[in-house]
């Protein structure tokens, strides 16, 4: 599960930087720096005739049946699912963060970050759909790994740099990482937080699928 994360994209890389710049240009938009939250607008990355750009999509399906909005998807059940199925093919997508967040349900109600050890920048696989206000975006999940061990049983799927182009570019590759059971590397790092309010987390009604 992720229902909450962290970007601050003007402290990463040049060429990430020129790619969030170039999609504020060309959408007249503004990119958001600081914790993201579902239905929020977030840069993704995607490719586009034939090159990877950036574009500001909101976070969340909103499904006509009116089941609330849909902000991960399972990437085990993925390939079955007609909402996700054709996204597979067309719409794959990567959500570039500096770490996300979950809260412990065990006792005291505690929030925690994960991240890539020796790296600020953490890239999530995601589906995305094109939509008249610009687009929408998933986050797919997997089974957590052992950094989230006792706190969900889920968490998003997370690719290295390395995978980062072939995640975007090879349909085979991408259906064949999602076939993997469990989380892959990279490994994570959790640091607690000092809040412990769900600070509005569980205010909207989100399906898990």
């Amino acid at each position: 599960m992720c229902g909450r994360y962290e970007l601050t994209w003007k402290k990463q890389s040049y060429e990430l930087i020129r790619l969030i710049g170039l999609a504020e240009k060309r959408q007249g938009l503004l990119a958001p720096s600081g914790e993201i939250f579902p239905s929020d607008t977030a840069p993704v990355l995607l490719v586009r005739d034939d090159e990877i750009q950036a574009q500001l999509m909101t976070w969340g399906f909103n499904p006509s049946r009116g089941s609330g909005l849909i902000i991960n998807a399972r990437s085990e059940t993925a390939r079955e699912r007609p909402m996700f199925r054709r996204r597979l093919a067309s719409g794959r997508c990567i959500i570039p963060s500096t770490g996300f967040y979950e809260w412990s349900h065990c006792g005291q109600k505690e929030k925690y970050r994960f991240r890539r050890p020796g790296t600020d920048l953490l890239y999530m696989a995601g589906l995305y759909d094109l939509t008249e206000a610009g687009g929408c975006f998933v986050i797919l999940t997997t089974t957590a790994g052992e950094a989230m061990s006792g706190i969900h049983d889920r968490q998003p799927v997370v690719l290295t740099e390395e995978e980062r182009d072939r995640w975007l570019l090879d349909e085979t590759y991408a259906l064949s990482r999602l076939r993997q059971a469990g989380p892959a590397e990279p490994a994570l790092a959790r640091e607690k937080m000092n809040s412990t309010s769900g600070e509005g987390y569980e205010q909207l009604t989100l399906p898990f699928l």
